[in-house]
């Protein structure tokens, strides 16, 4: 809830249960989630209407407005609830957010921008859809999402990325391999002194419980895939600065650069510290 201090937004006393159903009935071909979410729906419509909702708080009776600004969740789930296909390898347009193909990314023209989907064309499409099935992989649509039904909220805009599978398993293990590479190539270092450095520097107190502890393995640069886990990956990358800057004398060096600009990027998106109200 938007209305309540970041650092108390997820106590348990803020987090209220909506419902519990078995996934295996979630994922069968049916309409199981439209009574699941119906109540929701109804509520969160009356809280942005104009009349709003009157409740009795201590024998006061209290007006309140409200709505539904985004959700969270894993990739897959969003997709999911969203209505667009859980696997982005089975469809054309693979992104929820935008029109890109896989086409589009094996070209690797990152200059050309990608239009975002948007909520008319999102509806004009599925009615396309509901008459045409065979186009449901053509545009990454596999229903009409329930959250549809409630005001003021885009299924195309309003579900919200999950930086743990976008960008710590995504993008981040990406550069880790052509930094190490370009580490390995250029500044002609090997792959036990990537190891040395890592497994041996001095990392904070704030990190002890996820420092890196696995070896790399040249395979694991070649394909991107380290033996860590997530929270061990971040904890790298937010170091990375320290253990290799050093190897960097020319600062303008576009590969370093470039990575300096994806450690800053990770630290926003986690937002690991926040501006106090003075």
């Amino acid at each position: 809830m938007l209305n309540i201090e970041p650092e108390q937004r997820y106590s348990l006393n803020n987090i209220q249960l909506l419902a519990i159903a078995p996934s295996i009935i979630l994922k069968q071909e049916c309409e199981c989630i439209s009574p699941i979410l119906e109540d929701f729906i109804k509520t969160i419509n009356e809280l942005n209407s104009d009349t709003g909702i009157t409740l009795n708080i201590n024998g006061i009776n209290i007006k309140y407005f409200g709505f539904l600004g985004f959700a969270l969740g894993d990739t897959l789930a969003q997709n999911w609830l969203a209505g667009f296909f859980e696997s982005v390898g089975k469809t054309k347009r693979f992104c929820r957010n935008c029109e890109i193909t896989f086409q589009d990314r094996k070209n690797e023209d990152f200059s050309k921008k990608y239009e975002p989907r948007k909520l008319i064309s999102h509806l004009d499409q599925l009615r396309l859809i509901e008459n045409i099935p065979s186009t449901s992989k053509i545009f990454g649509i596999k229903s009409r999402s329930e959250l549809l039904k409630l005001k003021d909220f885009d299924v195309c805009e309003s579900f919200l990325q999950d930086p743990m599978h976008t960008l710590i398993q995504g993008v981040c293990l990406i550069e880790m391999k052509y930094l190490f590479t370009y580490i390995i190539e250029e500044k002609n270092k090997t792959v036990d002194f990537l190891n040395d450095r890592i497994l041996k520097f001095n990392y904070s107190m704030l990190d002890k419980n996820n420092i890196p502890n696995s070896k790399l393995e040249t395979s694991h640069i070649d394909k991107a895939s380290f033996s860590l886990n997530a929270s061990q990956i971040l904890t790298l990358i937010l170091n990375i600065p320290l253990i290799f800057g050093d190897l960097f004398e020319n600062k303008e060096d576009d590969n370093w650069k470039n990575f300096l600009r994806l450690n800053s990027i990770v630290n926003v998106v986690f937002a690991f510290f926040m501006m106090k109200k003075l």
